[in-house]
């Protein structure tokens, strides 16, 4: 095999590589089944995995709401009126995903399915990670999802968090604009961080989630792939050898 060929099967393996991107696509979610905290991994084998659904200890139990079979529910008394106070007393709602070694996560949306099941004011969350923080309230804010007025009406509502390009989002700050700290190298973990509140703060006023989805993209480098190139490096670090060795004999 000539070197020139050597170096072209190179750049055809960098080629194929760099134009086989893996889609976006749900990795796990969070369904509440029979008010479970369990996730639901969409691909056990991808090097990706979940924790169980977090209930701050601030909000109590949950268990006393009279929630449906496939739903958390948050009542007007069980929440604070800001974020800030939500994050004092841990009424926070979080979930950790883990990346492992070797793996790539390119985190994409979050999805929430959530109700105002009667009168609400207010009955929102913003959406903060552990890696960009939430000291500052507003600059650290991903986005915000439920309802951002007072209303009735009663409606499942799908909100979407843009973790793509984060400054699509209702309410997002300027610390937490770039998409860069959701594109993940394993071994490492991103937490999220719903402090959902209800300005209300009436007992029988109502907010359930129904489920919310994770999207995004895992990757890892074929092995064969990997063993391919490396078997063309060499090649042509032989082929550079050769001519080096060439040159200088024809020129002695």
């Amino acid at each position: 095999m000539s070197c020139l060929k050597v170096r072209f099967g190179l750049l055809v393996c960098f080629g194929v590589l760099a134009a086989s991107p893996a889609s976006a696509s749900l990795i796990g979610s969070y369904r509440f089944t029979e008010h479970s905290l369990s996730p639901t991994d969409a691909d056990d084998g991808d090097g990706i995995t979940f924790s169980n659904f977090v209930i701050g200890a601030g909000y109590g139990a949950l268990d006393d709401n009279g929630a449906l079979a496939n739903a958390l529910r948050l009542s007007g008394d069980d929440t604070e009126n800001m974020s800030g106070d939500a994050f004092a007393s841990d009424a926070v709602l979080s979930f950790m995903i883990t990346v492992a070694a070797g793996w790539q996560l390119e985190l994409t949306s979050i999805e929430i399915d959530n109700q105002a099941t009667s009168t609400y004011q207010y009955s929102s969350a913003r959406v903060f990670s552990d890696v960009l923080g939430f000291e500052d309230i507003v600059g650290d804010t991903i986005g915000r999802v439920g309802r951002d007025s007072s209303g009735s009406d009663g409606a499942i509502q799908t909100d979407l968090i843009d973790l793509n390009d984060p400054a699509n989002n209702v309410a997002n700050g300027l610390n937490a604009m770039s998409s860069s700290a959701f594109d993940l190298t394993g071994d490492t973990t991103i937490t999220f961080y719903l402090p959902w509140i209800d300005k209300s703060g009436v007992e029988g006023r109502f907010t359930d989630l129904h489920e919310i989805r994770i999207n995004g993209t895992a990757t890892v480098p074929e092995p064969s792939s990997l063993v391919l190139m490396g078997g063309l490096f060499a090649l042509v670090m032989v082929c550079r050898r050769v001519v080096s060795w060439r040159q200088r004999w024809f020129l002695a």
